[in-house]
């Protein structure tokens, strides 16, 4: 399949995110590579943290492309993870089957926060879908659209 377009989008509601996390890749209806990142408001904190997140999601979307890991493996192994309630990200999951490419796109996003002057502890603690935040009856039903 040829991809038509990268979009990246942001999102201040996390129910257009497919995991319990705060970005999400996925090949929309169109042929379109979607990146969405969450960002809770209009600061340009919140925008630059989005932005790395997206940037996270491209690099870790194009790794798995290139070495023809279908979207549907990590999707269910994120499922997966959610179900049994683990904590962390999926990605650093010793089972995950992207993990080495989720470690790469951390790496990249931990040298663009390093040229963006972000402080990575800071964004890594902080940058998250509040605590008490609801999903929807319909969250992670389906893909988003």
């Amino acid at each position: 399949m040829i991809i038509k377009k990268i979009i990246i989008e942001f999102t201040d509601n996390p129910n257009d995110i497919r995991n319990n996390g705060e970005g999400d890749y996925f090949v929309d209806s169109e042929g379109n590579k979607v990146i969405r990142a969450y960002c809770q408001d209009a600061t340009d904190k919140w925008k630059r943290w989005a932005f790395l997140c997206a940037m996270h999601e491209l690099t870790e979307f194009e790794l798995l492309d290139s070495r023809n890991i279908p979207e549907h493996i990590v999707d269910e192994f994120d499922r997966w993870f959610e179900l049994k309630k683990l904590k962390g990200e999926p990605g650093d999951h010793p089972k995950s089957p992207y993990k080495k490419l989720h470690r790469s796109a951390e790496i990249v996003e931990m040298y663009l926060a390093e040229r963006l002057n972000i402080d990575w502890h800071d964004y890594f603690k902080n940058y998250a879908i509040p605590e008490d935040f609801k999903y929807d009856e319909n969250y992670g039903k389906d893909k988003p659209s």
